[in-house]
């Protein structure tokens, strides 16, 4: 395989083109502190590099894992990432964290031994490839943080074997497909900061796998439906800043599976704020041991909170509720001094996990690759075969 990168220098108006990574960019400011320049030759230079991707680049049939992450590439989409030998044995592919323009090319939906596919941070645009739904070995699809538009395609639900999908901070818009539910291995959804609309579908319920829940900042609406009653595994699930309306259900709080009576003991994380949910707070609040998240501001909750609920645990969950009465020692009920702000927000506790999750998937099918590669290569079968002897 042949790999060769053009680097050009761009300083208009003395402003960074590109942020590089900051392990790469403080190195080179560094260096240009110790240089001499009294004719300020340099006063433009924030190490704004450009790098491209060459067309002349070649690929391996051998090849297996491509990452390129955090290298301060830009340029359209290489089409030759998506163009490979008719052979392909690729599983990995990052292009996560760089400057791509640009359409994802649908010829990408011809790695089928692609299990693995990050291409957020970047500047994609246009619409999810239709046919990504015949990449039926991904594991993980990364596309946040980017600018794609239209909806979620339906063809997704081939990808059978998904564990993580994450679209968020894009302007996809449309309805969540019931036909999702078919994914029942996944663990990971998120859709966050995007222009969903609708209900969130009763079909869902099928997926009975999912542990991290984000729907926060679109336009759903409707009430909550008892489809969150059948994640079982669920640990973090913000609903925040949608349109629902309605009083919440009753197992809302009591988490329990209306037919088995099982508990959800592992969620950890719970953010409805920002909706238009109504009703009173159930009593049994205090008995959600496991939760480090819990916020129901911006909401139009009524009725007393008492003391021994334990709401204290969770700082400014019932702000901004003008009709809720909180219990304080000494005072029968007060709205004024509730926090405005929660202690926690939903972002802070769920960066870490998901990122953890994600990068044991790659590390995995990394190490993974590499054994197989290693044993199945007919050298090292053939030198262990020798050394047996």
């Amino acid at each position: 395989m042949f790999v060769v990168a053009n680097s050009t220098y761009n300083s208009h108006n003395g402003s960074d083109d590109l942020p590089l990574h900051p392990k790469t960019k403080l190195p080179l400011l560094s260096f240009k502190s110790h240089l001499q320049d009294p004719n300020r030759f340099l006063s433009g230079w924030n190490c704004g590099l450009r790098f491209e991707i060459s067309s002349r680049i070649l690929f391996s049939d051998k090849l297996v894992v491509l990452d390129l992450s955090f290298n301060a590439l830009s340029g359209q989409f290489p089409s030759k990432f998506a163009e490979p030998p008719k052979k392909s044995r690729i599983v990995l592919l990052d292009l996560s964290h760089n400057q791509f323009y640009g359409d994802i090319p649908l010829t990408i939906t011809e790695l089928k031994s692609l299990q693995v596919l990050f291409l957020s941070h970047n500047l994609l645009t246009g619409e999810i490839p239709a046919r990504i739904g015949n990449l039926t070995y991904l594991q993980v699809i990364d596309l946040s943080h980017n600018s794609l538009s239209g909806s979620i395609p339906l063809n997704i639900v081939g990808c059978f074997q998904l564990l993580a999908l994450i679209l968020s901070n894009n302007n996809l818009f449309g309805e969540i497909q019931p036909e999702l539910d078919t994914l029942d291995s996944l663990k990971i959804l998120d859709i966050s900061n995007n222009k969903i609309s609708g209900e969130i579908p009763l079909t869902l319920a099928g997926c009975k796998s999912l542990e991290v829940v984000d729907f926060s900042y679109n336009n759903l609406s409707g009430g909550l439906n008892d489809a969150i009653t059948k994640w079982l595994n669920l640990r973090f699930i913000s609903l925040a800043r949608n349109k629902f309306n309605g009083s919440p259900p009753a197992w809302l709080f009591s988490f329990q599976i209306l037919s088995s009576l099982e508990k959800m003991w592992s969620l950890r994380a719970l953010d409805l704020s920002h909706n238009s949910l109504l009703g009173q707070i159930p009593e049994n609040i205090s008995s959600l041991g496991n939760l480090t998240l819990l916020n129901l501001s911006y909401n139009y909750f009524s009725g007393i909170v008492p003391t021994k609920q334990g709401y204290w645990r969770f700082p400014g969950t019932f702000a901004e509720n003008p009709d809720l009465c909180v219990e304080s020692p000494g005072e029968r009920c007060q709205t004024k001094s509730l926090p405005v702000v929660p202690g926690k927000t939903f972002e802070e506790e769920m960066e870490g996990p998901i990122s953890l999750w994600v990068f044991s998937i790659s590390a995995f099918v990394s190490f993974y690759v590499g054994i197989t590669t290693l044993f199945c290569s007919a050298k090292t079968r053939s030198y262990i075969l020798q050394t047996k002897v």
